[in-house]
C-alpha cells in the first residue's frame, strides 16, 4: 500500500505535526489526535460508574471491543475464545476530539479505580505507561493506561506475534541493536552486543551479518520485558547471561512467561547479501521494518535507499534508529537526522521523531497511518532505548490487507521458510507461517512443488504427507491459527526415497488436500519501474521474488492497461508483464507482492494471474533440449566422479605398492 495512501485517511490536523515531532513541547497547549472509530485507543476525559450498574456494564462492553481490536461488530461476533483478547490502551483526561483539560488527583484516582474494575471483569492489568503533569491553571494530569489481558504464554495459546525485520547498510549497528534489545547487553564499542546475535564464527570474526538470525523479546502482563532482569537503570541487564542455555531452549522460555511477543529477523546489511535480505522482506512478510542508520556518517549511505524502496513499494511501515548517538557530534546528528526526513519525504512518508514516552505512544498509533517514528539512540549509552522498547510493547500487529481480500482459499495453507530434512528421532520437519486455515496434528497435507532434476513435476507437483506434531517456540501445541509461525514435523505414507534435501529445497508450500493451488509456468502481473539504466524488453531474464520463491523468468510479453502491446519500459513505466519460469513451475497465489531484480531492485508489482499456457514450439524445443542437456551433465558428473574416485583409488595403490617395494629394498641391505 502506498503510504500517501494510508495518510489520507488519518484524522491529525497539519497544524498538530510540528517538523520535529509529532507534537509542540509545550505542555499548556498539546493536543492528541482524535479519538479513532475502530482499533485499541479509547479516549476518556473522566470514568466515573459503581461497579454492576448500567453504565458500567457499557464500560466493560466497550473494553471487550477495544480490546479485541475488531473492525466490526460481525468480527467481535466470531471471537469467543479468551485468548483472542489482546491489549487496549485508554487515555484518561482526553477528550474524544483529541483535547487534553487532564484530571486532579482525585478524580484521576477515582478514573484510574475504575477502570481497574472494568479490567478485573476481563481478566486484564492496568498499567500507567505515560503521563503529563502541569496541564492548565489547576495542574492538572493525564495519563495513557495499557489494559492487557492476564495469561501466561499467551503467544502460545494462539496469540499473534509481532513480526520486525531490521534493516539497514553494513557496519550500521543492526545486530548490536538487537542485542541490546534481546539480550540486554551493554555495548562495549567491540563487538559485544551483537556477538550475542550472530550465529555463525565467521559473523563474528567479520562483525558482519550473513544469514538469517531469529531473536525474540517479550513483554509480561505490565509490559515489562521477560528476557533478561534489568538493573537501576532500567536498560541494561543485572545478571550475567547463561550462556550454557542455547537459543531454543532461552527462546522457549522467554515464550512461556511472555504475554506479547516480538520476533526479529536479523537481515544482511552487505550488498554482497542482498538477495538473501530481499527474500526475508519479500518472504518472511514483516509487519514492520527497524531500519538502522549510522548518525555518526551524518548522511544516509549504502544499501539502506534501497531497503527503504521496498519497504515503501511493499507497503510495510518503517521504524527508523539514528545509532551511534555516542560518538556523533551534535553537527552530524542533525545532518544524519534532515537526510533521514529529506529522504522519507520523498517517499511520499511523514516523520516524526520520538522524544519521550508520550511520542512512542503516539508513534505507536500513528505508524500505520503512513508516520515513520525516528529514535536517535545508542546502545553504549542506552539513550532512547527505553522509548523504543515502550513503542514495540504497544505496537499492534500490521492488519493484512491480502488476506482480506483472498476469499477462494479456505483451506490449509502454509509458507515454508526453512526445511530441516532429518531431525533424529523426529525426520522430516518444515518452519513456516500459516497463511491460511488452522494447521492441526493428525492433518493431511501436501507438500509442493516437487520437482526431478530436469524440472519437470513429478505427477501432480504434491507428495502426500500427514502432520505428526506442531511445536512453537520448542513447545507442542494442540492447533495453529492463519497468522502464527511455528515448526511442522511430517510423516510420509511410501515413496520417502523422492524426499531428498534437493528436492525439498524446491518446495516452498505446504496445502491442504482440497486445496486449488497448483504450480504453474507463467505469472502475469501488474509492474512498475523504479530503476533501470537501459529499457526492458521482450525475452528479459531478471529473478523473481514471490515470497519466498526465488528463481529467474522470463518476460513473454508486456501490454500497458489497455491491452496494447508494449515494446519497451523504463525507470518510472507501469504495464502488465507476463512472466515464464526459467527452470521448473512455482506456486504462487494471485495478490502476492512480486518483485524482480538482478543486482538490485528493478520494480516492483502485483500478481493478477498464473496458470499454464500452450508452449510456443521453439520453446517446447528450447525446454527439451535443456532437460537433456541437464540429464546429461548429472550423469557426466557421476560418471566424472566415479572416474575420479577410481583414479584416486589406483593412484593410492601405486603409491602403497611403491612405499612396500622401498621398505622392501631398505630390509635387504647388508647393516655396517
Amino acid at each position: 500500500m502506498d503510504p500517501t495512501q494510508r495518510t489520507s485517511s488519518s484524522r491529525v490536523p497539519a497544524h498538530q505535526v510540528s517538523e520535529i515531532g509529532l507534537r509542540p513541547d509545550t505542555k499548556a497547549s498539546f493536543s492528541f489526535p482524535p479519538e479513532p472509530s475502530v482499533g485499541k485507543v479509547e479516549h476518556k476525559l473522566r470514568l466515573t460508574a459503581e461497579e454492576g450498574s448500567e453504565r458500567f456494564e457499557e464500560l466493560v462492553t466497550q473494553l471487550n471491543w477495544r480490546m479485541r481490536e475488531c473492525s466490526s461488530a460481525e468480527e467481535c461476533a466470531d471471537l469467543e475464545e479468551l485468548s483472542q483478547y489482546r491489549d487496549a490502551l485508554y487515555r484518561l483526561g482526553v477528550s474524544d476530539d483529541g483535547q487534553v483539560p487532564g484530571l486532579s488527583d482525585a478524580e484521576l484516582a477515582e478514573s484510574l479505580s475504575v477502570l481497574k474494575a472494568m479490567a478485573a471483569q476481563i481478566p486484564a492489568t492496568v498499567t500507567v505507561i505515560s503521563q503529563t503533569g502541569g496541564i492548565g491553571p489547576g495542574n492538572r494530569t493525564a495519563i495513557t493506561a495499557l489494559v492487557r489481558a492476564c495469561q501466561s504464554s499467551f503467544f502460545l495459546r494462539g496469540g499473534d506475534e509481532v513480526r520486525i525485520c531490521t534493516v539497514g547498510n553494513v557496519d550500521s549497528g543492526k545486530s548490536t541493536l538487537l542485542g541490546l534489545l534481546t539480550q540486554g547487553l551493554q555495548d562495549d564499542g567491540r563487538g559485544r552486543a551483537r556477538a550475542a546475535v550472530f550465529r555463525h564464527r565467521h559473523e563474528i570474526e567479520s562483525g558482519r551479518t550473513s544469514s538469517i538470525a531469529t531473536s525474540t523479546l517479550g513483554f509480561d502482563q505490565t509490559g515489562e520485558v521477560v528476557n533478561y532482569r534489568v538493573d537501576g537503570s532500567g536498560l541494561f541487564r543485572s545478571e550475567k547471561p547463561h550462556h550454557n542455555i542455547g537459543r531454543i531452549e532461552a527462546q522457549a522460555r522467554i515464550a512461556e512467561k511472555s504475554s506479547k511477543l516480538i520476533t526479529f529477523f536479523d537481515l544482511c546489511g552487505h550488498e554482497r547479501y542482498f538477495k538473501t535480505t530481499l527474500q526475508g522482506m519479500v518472504g518472511l512478510n514483516p509487519d514492520y521494518l527497524l531500519c538502522t542508520v549510522d548518525a555518526n556518517r551524518g548522511e544516509m549511505r549504502g544499501m539502506v535507499h534501497e531497503h527503504l524502496v521496498v519497504a515503501h513499494a511493499l507497503g510495510i511501515p518503517a521504524i527508523i534508529c539514528l545509532t551511534k548517538c555516542d560518538v556523533a557530534d551534535e553537527e552530524r546528528r542533525y545532518a544524519a537526522l534532515l537526510d533521514v526526513k529529506r529522504y522519507m519525504k520523498q517517499l511520499g512518508s511523514k516523520t516524526l521523531v520520538v522524544k519521550d514516552a508520550n511520542d512512542a505512544v503516539l508513534a505507536a498509533e500513528r505508524i500505520l497511518q503512513g508516520y515513520s517514528p525516528i529514535f536517535l539512540c545508542s546502545a553504549v549509552t542506552g539513550a532512547m532505548v527505553r522509548e523504543l522498547k515502550l513503542l514495540l510493547n504497544v505496537m499492534s500487529r500490521r492488519p493484512s490487507l491480502f488476506q482480506k481480500t483472498l476469499q477462494t482459499e479456505p483451506d490449509l495453507q502454509i509458507q515454508i521458510d526453512e526445511v530441516f530434512p532429518q531431525v533424529p528421532g523426529v525426520g522430516l520437519v518444515i518452519a513456516g507461517r500459516v497463511l491460511h486455515g488452522t494447521a492441526r496434528p493428525g492433518d493431511a497435507v501436501r507438500i509442493g512443488p516437487i520437482v526431478d532434476a530436469s524440472g519437470g513435476l513429478l505427477k501432480d507437483g504434491f507428495l502426500s504427507l500427514r502432520i505428526s506434531s506442531i511445536r512453537v517456540q520448542d513447545h507442542p501445541v494442540e492447533q495453529l491459527r492463519a497468522g502464527s509461525s511455528g515448526t511442522f514435523a511430517l510423516k510420509s505414507a511410501g515413496r520417502t526415497k523422492v524426499l531428498t534435501p534437493r528436492t525439498l529445497s524446491r518446495s516452498k508450500f505446504l496445502v491442504g488436500t482440497k486445496s486449488i493451488l497448483a504450480p504453474t509456468r507463467w505469472v502475469k502481473a501488474t509492474v512498475t519501474v523504479l530503476q533501470h539504466p537501459s529499457s526492458i524488453r521482450v525475452r528479459y531474464e531478471p529473478v523473481l521474488h514471490v515470497g519466498m520463491t526465488r528463481q529467474t523468468a522470463r518476460v513473454m510479453s508486456m501490454t500497458s492497461s489497455d491491452g496494447e502491446p508494449v515494446d519497451l519500459l523504463r525507470a518510472g513505466d507501469s504495464a502488465d508483464i507476463l512472466f515464464r519460469w526459467a527452470h521448473w513451475p512455482e506456486i504462487v497465489e494471485p495478490g502476492c507482492a512480486l518483485v524482480f531484480r538482478e543486482n538490485s531492485v528493478k520494480g516492483i508489482g502485483t500478481v493478477t494471474w498464473v496458470g499454464n499456457l500452450d508452449e510456443p514450439r521453439e520453446e517446447r524445443t528450447k525446454e527439451v533440449s535443456r532437460k537433456k542437456s541437464k540429464v546429461k551433465q548429472t550423469k557426466s558428473k557421476r560418471k566424472g566422479s566415479v572416474e575420479s574416485v577410481a583414479a584416486k583409488k589406483t593412484d593410492t595403490d601405486k603409491k602403497t605398492r611403491k612405499g612396500l617395494l622401498q621398505d622392501k629394498k631398505k630390509s635387504k641391505r647388508p647393516k655396517r
